[in-house]
């Protein structure tokens, strides 16, 4: 009695849920008020630890989270916005109606937001394979694209927390423009993952932050406009910028170009190994793959990145620091379903899968059509959790958008399946056994897209007309500075080729072309890089 949040969490609830579902009337009956989270709800699926964890996880979050979103509610409603339904993004990269929105699968859905923005501006430009890089004030989200989708897994971590259910995979570092550089206990620099945050924020903003952050670094090397404030408002003071960094240099032994190029240099390496994790660590050759950036402070490292990594091309889009936003207005109304039955191929008739297929297919219907969505409004895809017998870990097989699996289809599921083993681990056994362990089903409900129209006429005016100035900029401390052209993106047309060693400025980020490398702005006013 007393507790806010229970959670309840039985054995083999996700076989039968008849007792946890009891014992919720028990608690409800006993506390009444008190948020409940059954186990059979949120991840009727096999393995009872990451249930727990997920559950448990949603717990948590479900007081605060159902207190705070009837607020928000009420203060769009006071705000005069008429419409039926408010809807809440999601972490598998869907969004729920807001009534319907269970909270733990809300735990990676801002990172989500940019990453499905990141990829529709990079395949509309021609790039369907992309590496997205969304970099803030206190850290980078980094997701991986194939064909113009993210790439998805069924599981992942959250801080602590495992968290069982489908999700956009995202990976988050603590690099941001905020990232503190300190000597570390060796007496060497580190980068993060402590932040200044927006208050007091980088020694630049003139709020009281003393430490030298990624933002001072960009300053003191010129790549940031000291006489230009970022996003219209925050001033930066150049003085406490080199102040900050000449301190930690001292420390050093180094001078303060070098000590910004070190803490640059940190902070770059820690997201290009960010960008291993989601993909040449999962089989993805970067060369074939583009680097989307975006956020306020993505566009400014990404050049230097992409070489390190031997990518290709850059997309910056149009307005960076937004791109974000954006891609809540192009997400799907999406649910997912799951079902556990470990069951040999061998032995697994065609028609078990097309009921189990089947049963999902009903209850997402179902659901959709009591929130307004029915028939072709709704489409439905499955996939297969499948594994060789004895692994404690499962691969996501699709099975297409039809519930109905022959035997020659379930003949190329084993087949795709060997398929992705040997992508990711290097390996695959096609005379092992396999086993089918959940069933899965991915509803969708499709909103109208935001629609990215190309220029119809080609600029007829010299880039010099979009040229605002130069001034001096360090891109190697061992060189010193030098002098770079400075362009106002705001007057950037389609067909503008720019040769670096450029900065291109805007309202919201700040573009770097770095020295070899070379600009275009394509006929959605996106800025691609060519990196090499």
């Amino acid at each position: 009695r007393g507790a806010e949040s229970i959670a309840i969490v039985l054995l083999f609830s996700f076989m039968n849920p008849k007792h946890e579902q009891e014992l919720a009337e028990l608690v409800q009956k006993e506390i009444p008020g008190c948020s409940v989270s059954l186990s059979s709800r949120i991840l009727p699926q096999i393995r009872e630890r990451p249930r727990l964890s997920t559950t448990v996880a949603n717990a948590r979050l479900a007081s605060a989270m159902e207190t705070y979103l009837a607020k928000v509610e009420g203060r769009i409603r006071d705000q005069g916005v008429e419409t039926e339904q408010l809807y809440v993004m999601q972490s598998n990269g869907g969004v729920a109606q807001l009534g319907n929105v269970t909270p733990v699968t809300t735990v990676l859905s801002g990172p989500c937001a940019g990453a499905l923005a990141g990829m529709q501006v990079a395949a509309t430009a021609g790039y369907p394979n992309a590496v997205s890089l969304d970099m803030g004030g206190t850290s980078t989200d980094i997701a991986l694209g194939q064909d113009g989708r993210v790439v998805e897994v069924t599981s992942g971590r959250v801080g602590d927390w495992e968290i069982a259910l489908p999700m956009l995979m995202i990976n988050t570092i603590g690099a941001g423009g905020g990232t503190i550089a300190r000597l570390d206990a060796g007496g060497g620099m580190r980068v993060g993952p402590e932040s200044a945050g927006a208050d007091p924020g980088p020694a630049c903003y003139g709020k009281g932050g003393a430490e030298a952050t990624v933002t001072d670094a960009n300053l003191v090397l010129g790549l940031l406009n000291p006489d230009r404030a970022l996003g219209g408002r925050v001033s930066l003071n150049h003085t406490a910028a080199l102040e900050a960094v000449s301190r930690l240099g001292e420390s050093l032994g180094l001078d303060p170009l070098r000590t910004a190029e070190g803490i640059i240099r940190i902070t770059d390496a820690k997201m290009a190994e960010g960008i291993r994790a989601v993909s040449t660590e999962r089989g993805y050759d970067l060369r074939e793959f583009a680097l989307v950036a975006f956020g306020g402070a993505g566009p400014v490292p990404s050049g230097r990145i992409a070489a390190d990594l031997k990518m290709s091309h850059v997309i910056v889009p149009a307005s960076p620091g937004v791109t974000s936003a954006t891609g809540l207005l192009m997400a799907d109304v999406r649910r997912d379903y799951v079902r556990s039955r470990i069951m040999p191929v061998s032995e697994l008739p065609p028609e078990e899968i097309s009921s189990l297929f089947g049963d999902l297919e009903s209850q997402a219907r179902i659901e959709f059509s009591n929130e307004g969505f029915a028939g072709d409004a709704v489409t439905i895809d499955f996939a297969l959790d499948m594994r060789y017998s004895g692994q404690g870990y499962e691969l996501t097989v699709p099975a297409g958008l039809v519930s109905n699996v022959t035997e020659k289809g379930l003949v190329e599921l084993r087949e795709q399946f060997d398929t992705m083993h040997e992508q990711l681990f290097g390996h695959s056994a096609p005379l092992e056994e396999v086993e089918v362990v959940n069933y899965r089903a991915r509803a969708t409900a499709v909103v109208p897209k935001v629609e990215h129209h190309p220029a119809d006429v080609r600029t007829s005016k010299p880039i010099d007309s979009a040229k605002v100035g130069e001034r001096d900029v360090c891109f190697d401390a061992a060189s010193g500075v030098e002098k770079c052209r400075i362009y106002d993106r705001d007057l950037l047309e389609p067909g503008h080729s720019i040769q670096g060693p450029a900065i291109i400025e805007q309202l919201d980020s700040t573009s770097v072309v770095y020295p070899g490398q070379n600009a275009v702005v394509d006929p959605y006013y996106n800025l691609v890089i060519q990196v090499g």
